[in-house]
């Protein structure tokens, strides 16, 4: 009886590691798997989902071994929010994965490893090739 519990459970564990094979309705690969994040502040709105438009600030830096380096972008400091199509390939894909399944009014900080920033290019004198970035976006309306 008791191995059947085992058995019963083991399934489970592997249908819920399944579905966790999905991150925000796309699927995991190496590349997307190491992007982390952190909700700051859950948000109460509608749930962004890939095709929409959400519309965010920002707030990026340089990752130094994990923690906030030099600052490169505040779109505070405009006073201008970014609106994008979720899932479109006019943004970094680690904000496609990152902010696809926030719900307006929140805040996440983004783990950002090159491969889903700027990459080997970077951008000009602000973000050098190959950097870690970190992100605080506060998803201000999804549309």
């Amino acid at each position: 009886m008791n191995n059947k519990l085992f058995v019963i459970a083991g399934i489970f564990i592997l249908i819920i590691a399944f579905n966790m094979l999905s991150f925000a309705g796309q699927e995991i690969t190496a590349e997307t798997s190491s992007l982390t994040y952190k909700d700051l502040k859950a948000g109460t709105g509608a749930v962004a989902k890939p095709g929409e438009i959400a519309v965010i600030h920002f707030i990026g830096w340089l990752s130094d071994n994990g923690k906030k380096g030099k600052e490169f972008f505040n779109s505070y400091d405009s006073g201008k929010p970014v609106a994008f199509k979720l899932g479109s390939k006019k943004v970094l894909k680690g904000w496609n994965v990152g902010v696809a399944g926030m719900k307006a009014s929140g805040k996440r900080r983004l783990m950002v490893p090159s491969g889903l920033g700027y990459g080997p290019k970077g951008v000009a004198d602000l973000v050098p090739p190959n950097a870690d970035l970190i992100f605080d976006i506060e998803l201000l309306e999804v549309k």
